[in-house]
């Protein structure tokens, strides 16, 4: 698991469509397949399941959590479709805004200027409901909020890899993975603050534009803060906040810090128990230990007995194939 990753993907490349599913298997596979943490990624590895379950081309994302299946759109891909369609780099730029600003007034500004713009884009764009790809219209947090797609970071660590014989690539593999167990446990170990250091990092650059704000606490818990004339209602018992970024990152945004400050409590008290340091610890905490030399191992008399066989594989003419086909639709 990658501790800034807080949603599963699933990528399925190709043109904006209705989902639909060929296969009973893969609907049941996607809809109960569960995980102990609610928020780890999966990457793409089940979208290959996918194109052998001839589900379909498709750029819905769904993610499954303990509080049940969602679908949602791949903001990337969406993008993509929009590129394809030699849509102006400006609405691009407005659709990106839209489906990540925090506030549902913002969403609505951006998408009419879209529609200002171009309006066949808008409705292009309308076909899917805005729950599905913007955050601000989301009924839960998006897959997106932090991901780390671990999944494309080995492909490309293992591209030269792939070539070598099967144990000689698992010993890659071994290596590689003890390497970065051993160093990002050391990494984690060696932080002094409470919570990572991307988020302590994140944290004080708000803290400079947080100590502008005029803050009027109501209670112990409730703030009202000012910010260029417009009020922000802070809850710090319930961690909310008018401008939902609050609840959405599970971060202090500049408002609850300005709150925070106020009454000197620590930020890292008002963060998710993802960016703190004992869940980044936790993560690295086992080991990845060699096997050894083949020579030292003890292997039991009734495994050496066992004969393995070559499979029973033609061997195709030509060049062997290294690249899957990319087809037309991705």
């Amino acid at each position: 698991m990658i501790i800034e990753a807080k949603g599963t993907v699933l990528n399925f490349g190709g043109e904006l469509q209705k989902p639909f599913y060929k296969n009973r298997s893969g609907t049941w596979f996607l809809h109960h397949r569960r995980v102990n943490s609610e928020k780890v990624l999966w990457g793409r590895t089940l979208a290959r399941q996918a194109r052998r379950w001839q589900i379909g081309n498709l750029t819905h994302l769904d993610y499954a959590t303990s509080n049940g299946f969602q679908p949602n759109v791949n903001l990337l891909l969406l993008q993509e479709n929009l590129k394809r369609r030699k849509v102006k780099s400006e609405v691009i730029k407005l659709f990106q805004s839209a489906a990540r600003v925090y506030m549902r007034k913002g969403f609505d500004l951006y998408m009419s200027d879209i529609a200002k713009v171009d309006k066949k884009t808008y409705d292009y764009l309308m076909e899917e409901p805005p729950k599905m790809w913007a955050r601000s219209c989301s009924p839960r947090q998006r897959y997106d909020m932090l991901t780390t797609n671990i999944v494309e970071s080995m492909n490309s660590v293992l591209l030269e890899a792939r070539e070598l014989p099967i144990l000689r690539m698992m010993t890659f593999i071994q290596v590689k993975l003890q390497r970065w167990f051993y160093e990002r446990r050391n990494e984690a170990e060696g932080n002094f603050y409470n919570v990572s250091c991307w988020v302590e990092e994140d944290l004080k650059k708000k803290i400079d534009l947080a100590l502008t704000l005029n803050v009027f606490p109501v209670d112990s818990w409730h703030s009202r803060v000012e910010e260029e004339g417009i009020t922000f209602l802070v809850d710090l018992n319930k961690r909310t906040c008018d401008c939902f970024q609050f609840q959405f990152d599970e971060l202090p945004c500049i408002h609850a810090i300005a709150a925070i400050a106020k009454r000197n409590i620590k930020k890292s008290n008002f963060c998710s128990h993802w960016y703190l340091k004992e869940s980044w610890l936790k993560t690295y905490e086992r080991q990845i230990h060699p096997v050894g030399q083949t020579d030292f191992w003890i292997v039991p008399e009734s495994v050496k007995s066992q004969i393995i066989k070559h499979p029973d594989y033609k061997v195709p003419p030509g060049r062997r194939q290294k690249k899957r086909h990319i087809p037309a639709t991705e």
